[in-house]
């Protein structure tokens, strides 16, 4: 039985060598040529002085490249980490360092010296000949089969080490119906996205196609490539799919017609718009509920989009979820909130994190990624918030998750993001920001009318976006920062 990732790609490399494997623009490759490319590259990437068990970081903004790099990595029996393209300098020597990076491929120079090890992509890399020894891929078993980063809603990079066997498990815990040779997925989401990636290996393995677009779309685009390109599949980030929603609105039949699956991932979602995503967008919306510590948690599909829309669903399969205390990790009973835990076979082996920085809760098969929720009698799990950014007002508790879902219920707020703020006497006091066409004086009537006086925030503030990154999660540490701008 297959149980390595590596194993699994090569293996529909070969199976499906004339089905067309990657689109990107007018590039497009076959699955033959996906193989041949990334062995070329391997290739070169052996005469730049990588070795087995090397790391590579690949910092390339074209996302074929950085498949076929990713790839290459594993030809050679080196541990490859995708991350974003448009990380600063300063960004990339920190994570080189923390992760013990060999070598940083680059589309373009960054001009700094004698910080990291970086090599400029060249196209000539893909048509280097092969050294015959390289048409075995060395697959040995001991060796991290990707490094992937934290989520970056911190500031903070943390880097999970995933074996193949784990990285195998995830990829099959995703799994979607895949034809060879029709089957036909969407992304305009980065790889540096371990949910992005994890589905691109899906469809790898299973003979799909995956069209790469630039992640820079308007939403009209955006739809009209999804209607043009006939695809199956689509994987978005929740404010992508909330911007769908406006620009199409509410309709008698699904926009649609094609997709079978429309995945919401990278972060919540609120329960209006599963539930017209589910209406007017796609019966074949879904939510997957994941943490790069853990893996897969929970998923929220079908009619139980309609019926628990609150909810991220029920545990997956391959996920035994309890709701602990947060001090003393002791399980708590069916209804009381408290901190996630996860015992899955999908858990890192192991957290790189900078020097001083709190390390995660996790042992063998078992994490706690940091999400504070809520079991019903149903099975069915609540997100209430994140334990890092509960707010602390006068010694009481405020989860800004469940403050803005009680905002964004109201009439001319379009988005709304909660963050405590430093306060002498309080501790923190609770800000609210609001992308609004309603003045600052509307909007604290608003508060004042829908939140209890502890949980009220005093800080009201309008702007014009929210602080996100590229995958669409909120930056709330960012947001304090928006307190001085007018």
């Amino acid at each position: 039985m297959i149980t390595r990732a590596a194993e699994r790609v090569q293996r529909s490399l070969y199976d499906n060598a004339e089905h067309l494997a990657f689109i990107a623009g007018e590039r497009s490759l076959t699955f033959d040529a996906v193989k041949v490319q990334s062995l070329s590259l391997s290739q070169a990437l052996r005469d730049l002085g990588v070795v087995s068990g090397d790391a590579i970081m690949i910092c390339l903004s074209d996302s074929v490249d950085a498949m076929l790099s990713y790839l290459a990595c594993w030809w050679l029996g080196a541990t490859p980490m995708i991350v974003d393209f448009r990380l600063r300098p300063s960004e990339r020597r920190e994570l080189a360092k923390i992760a013990g990076i060999s070598l940083t491929l680059e589309t373009r120079s960054t001009k700094v010296s004698n910080s990291y090890k970086s090599a400029v992509w060249d196209d000539r890399w893909l048509f280097t000949p092969v050294d015959p020894n390289l048409s075995s891929p060395d697959l040995e078993k001991n060796r991290p089969a990707a490094f992937s980063l934290s989520s970056g809603t911190t500031g903070k990079p943390k880097v999970y080490v995933q074996s193949h066997k784990v990285l195998d498990r995830r990829i099959m815990a995703r799994r979607f119906s895949v034809e060879p040779g029709k089957t036909r997925l969407l992304t305009p989401m980065m790889l540096s996205f371990s949910a992005t990636r994890h589905l691109v290996l899906d469809f790898l393995c299973g003979g799909g196609c995956i069209l790469f677009e630039p992640p820079l779309f308007s939403a009209s685009e955006l739809a009209e490539r999804l209607v043009s390109t006939k695809v199956n599949a689509t994987a978005l980030a929740p404010s992508v799919i909330h911007a769908l929603l406006r620009e199409i609105g509410p309709r008698k039949a699904p926009f649609f017609a094609n997709l079978e699956m429309m995945r919401s991932v990278g972060g919540p979602a609120s329960p209006e718009d599963k539930v017209a995503a589910y209406r007017y967008l796609t019966p074949g919306y879904r939510m997957s509920y994941s943490s790069g510590l853990t893996g897969p948690i929970a998923r929220l599909g079908g009619t139980d989009v309609l019926e628990r829309p609150d909810s991220v669903g029920r545990p997956v399969e391959q996920a035994r979820v309890t709701i602990v205390d947060p001090e003393t990790l002791a399980p708590l009973p069916t209804g009381e909130k408290g901190l996630i835990r996860v015992a899955s076979d999908t858990v890192v082996e192991r957290v790189i994190a900078p020097i001083g920085q709190t390390a995660e809760r996790f042992g063998r098969g078992w994490g706690i990624p940091g999400d504070i929720g809520v079991l019903d009698d149903a099975g069915y799990l609540s997100i209430i918030g994140r334990e890092a950014d509960m707010i602390v007002r006068g010694g009481v508790n405020v989860a800004p998750q469940e403050l803005e879902r009680v905002l964004l219920a109201a009439e001319g707020v379009a988005e709304v993001a909660v963050a405590g703020i430093d306060d002498v006497e309080l501790g923190q006091e609770i800000a609210a920001f609001f992308v609004s066409n309603l003045d600052e004086v509307e909007l604290h009537k608003i508060c004042m009318r829908l939140c209890t006086p502890d949980r009220r925030p005093r800080i009201i503030k309008k702007v014009a976006s929210l602080p996100l990154n590229a995958g669409g999660k909120l930056q709330r540490a960012l947001l304090a920062k928006q307190l001085d701008t007018q």
